[in-house]
């Protein structure tokens, strides 16, 4: 019985850009960084086998398949080396999806109930073939590793290997490097570096920020005098903020089990979070672009659908809808928007100071409005 999904085969050439060439570290300081890594992993890798037992026995519980996925990744001087970490999605997946950006699909098929599992369960093991391009289904289980990164602890194995350091920028798939390289100015800057458990730019940043934004953050800290306390500093930040997460992402995600499986109070449906949002509102625009309502109160959303109370008729078609934040920074305030298309999916009653809520199913109208509604709405960046 296979236990890790191996990848590495599908890049026999790895790479059509030339390698070599890129070393930013003294020689003392490569040797120092790669031992104060190797032992801060080996510190961190025995508290963490338990919970790493666990995930994976959680994995194989739910599917049968693997429980590690081990792919080809661009190193130092763009080395290639193979990066391990907990499957997420399903097997064969990266044939479909490439270079493409990773997004959650829209709605996704509910088990059968003669499997055993729950309806609102989402199967882990769909077909490679049924994933358009850029596209993938996650059971809750499997979104939570990821939104964690506890998805990733497996690394702590490449960093004593010495493949990656504890902080830099993230790893890179070769078929992305293929398609982003001569694109964005730069880019092999992040070949200087060993490649991060911790990324720069995936601190600030959700899996879909636009990658010239990542690399632009990522170059921006590569260029930075590398300190022991900055990357003691960073490391102890990260470990306190994902802590966090798992807490409360992992309790909400238990006491939805307890609820619905032990207590049978519901059977869980619902694919992603829902998240709350704070000072946001939406303008509803109409077919022609005038404005159709200015300030309707976004409830809560999540990556499909987003609820509004309204004061005005939505049932026709074409709209498009402006999410609207206030973020406070430094004492100071900057509004973020995104624009989206969508269409009502449910309408429900409402008494107040609004008329109608509704449910609107919505897509974001570009990549940086997606990234929009990731990093402000959704707040799926780790800090």
């Amino acid at each position: 019985m296979a236990f890790v999904e191996d990848t590495t085969k599908l890049h026999p050439h790895h790479s059509r850009f030339s390698k070599g060439g890129y070393f930013a570290y003294t020689p003392w300081s490569f040797v120092t960084i790669t031992i104060f890594n190797a032992l801060l992993s080996l510190l961190f890798l025995l508290p963490a086998l338990p919970l790493m037992l666990c995930i994976g026995l959680v994995i194989k519980l739910k599917d049968q398949g693997p429980i590690l996925y081990k792919g080809t990744r661009l190193g130092l001087s763009k080395r290639p080396f193979s990066m391990y970490k907990f499957r997420t999605l399903p097997v064969g997946a990266q044939k479909t999806i490439g270079a493409e950006v990773l997004q959650p699909m829209r709605s996704c098929p509910p088990r059968s109930s003669a499997g055993g599992a729950s309806s609102g369960e989402t199967q882990q093991a769909n077909a490679p073939d049924s994933l358009q391009p850029g596209q993938f289904c996650l059971p809750r289980f499997s979104k939570f590793l990821r939104d964690s990164r506890l998805d990733e602890l497996p690394q702590l194995i490449n960093i004593i290997r010495g493949d990656m350091d504890f902080i830099g920028p993230r790893p890179v798939r070769p078929e992305v490097y293929d398609s982003v390289a001569d694109s964005i100015r730069n880019y092999d800057l992040r070949f200087s570096v060993r490649p991060g458990l911790i990324g720069y730019a995936q601190l600030f940043t959700p899996h879909s920020a636009p990658k010239r934004l990542r690399a632009l953050i990522d170059n921006k800290f590569i260029a930075r005098k590398r300190k022991l306390s900055w990357d003691l500093l960073m490391i102890a930040y990260t470990v306190w903020i994902v802590g966090l997460t798992v807490l409360r992402k992992g309790s909400g995600h238990l006491t939805d089990l307890t609820r619905s499986k032990v207590f049978r109070f519901y059977t869980q449906t619902r694919v992603f979070d829902r998240i709350r949002t704070h000072e946001a509102a939406v303008t509803v625009l109409a077919a022609d672009g005038s404005v159709a309502e200015e300030d309707a109160y976004l409830v809560d959303l999540n990556e499909s659908h987003f609820k509004i109370l309204s004061n005005v008729d939505l049932s026709g078609n074409g709209y498009r809808f402006v999410l609207r934040r206030n973020v406070r920074r430094g004492g100071s305030v900057h509004p973020k928007r995104s624009l989206c298309r969508g269409s009502v999916y449910k309408t429900l009653p409402w008494k107040g100071n609004f008329t109608q809520a509704y449910v609107i199913e919505y897509e974001p109208v570009s990549e940086l409005n997606r990234y929009m509604v990731d990093q402000y709405f959704l707040k799926k960046s780790i800090v």
